[in-house]
């Protein structure tokens, strides 16, 4: 066994296999190996720690606010726009998108998150007691329900608000105009608004998705989407204008804890800021990246919030 295994000494090694002697060396021949102390390995082993905690990334040492977010771009993009906003104040924020919207009241009443962006029309699913809730201004323009034409179509038609459409559908009943919508019974709110006898006929698309790409191709003529979806920008769809008020256009507000409000006063400050800078236009552009430019909602926000610094 001495002859394939090399015996080894403290600090010195005896070459007994000729097999496994380094180049240019004798049987025999003796050789000296550096030492390496139990004391040096522990110094090396406390260097390399200091080391890496002195290089660890240093965690945000403010509060912590927990912005929900549900499946809607446009909403995604506001929580996301809230966030960097708050960051900048010194909050730590976290967003939790793909929430639920009928979800996102009960989760701001458990404490699982503070604030969210709701739909005013229809009003979020809350609890019984919901007195520790507090819905905050709403934007300044309508982002819930629209009736969509193609504006080249639109524009031919003479047809801008509901009313034109109601009119020339009375005076034209057999005008082949198509409609779409995921509900059905939208298109019977139109009719039943605008005194359409018999109600609206259209097909029941099983997606919003799937409307959007209707219109755009013309298969479809008359669409329900929503008024804040950059598709209407990016496919030149034109929003009809709900003149009698058929369709559920709820506006865009946040909803928050009122203790997370007395905490942070701030979150009321930087919320009115973002209701100024945000318009319609901006918020359909800013979803059309979300939408069609395949964007993460997170990088939108930072770019236009950077981009809009610059002015």
């Amino acid at each position: 066994m001495r002859f394939f295994m090399a015996p080894y000494y403290k600090g010195r090694v005896r070459f007994e296999n000729p097999f496994l002697l380094p180049p240019g060396k004798e049987s025999g021949r003796t050789v000296t190996r550096p030492k390496f102390s139990r004391r040096s390995f522990i110094a090396a082993l406390v260097f390399v720690t200091l080391l890496l905690f002195a290089c660890r990334p240093v965690a945000a040492t403010g509060p912590s606010l927990t912005i929900g977010a549900g499946p809607d771009p446009g909403r995604q993009l506001l929580a996301e726009l809230a966030a960097q906003l708050l960051a900048g104040q010194g909050l730590t924020t976290v967003v939790h998108h793909g929430i639920p919207d009928a979800d996102l009241g009960l989760r701001l009443a458990d404490g699982t998150i503070d604030l969210c962006f709701t739909e005013t029309a229809p009003p979020p699913r809350l609890p019984a007691d919901d007195a520790e809730l507090v819905r905050l201004p709403a934007l300044p323009f309508a982002t819930g329900q629209a009736l969509l034409m193609r504006q080249r179509q639109a524009q031919a038609l003479g047809i801008q608000t509901i009313s034109d459409l109601a009119t020339l559908l009375t005076e034209q009943p057999r005008l082949p105009l198509r409609f779409a919508a995921a509900d059905s019974r939208h298109l019977a709110q139109i009719a039943h608004h605008y005194g359409l006898q018999p109600a609206l006929a259209g097909q029941s698309l099983p997606t919003i998705d799937l409307i959007y790409r209707q219109l755009k191709n013309g298969h479809v003529d008359v669409g329900i989407g929503r008024a804040s979806d950059g598709r209407i920008i990016a496919f030149r769809l034109a929003i009809l204008t709900d003149d009698k008020l058929a369709l559920a256009a709820g506006h865009t507000a946040p909803l928050a804890r009122a203790d997370t409000l007395r905490q942070h006063p701030e979150i009321a400050t930087q919320l009115a800021r973002l209701n100024k800078m945000m318009d319609l236009n901006t918020l359909q552009r800013l979803t059309a990246g979300i939408l069609i430019g395949h964007r993460q909602p997170g990088d939108m926000a930072r770019e236009w919030l950077e981009t809009s610094a610059r002015r």
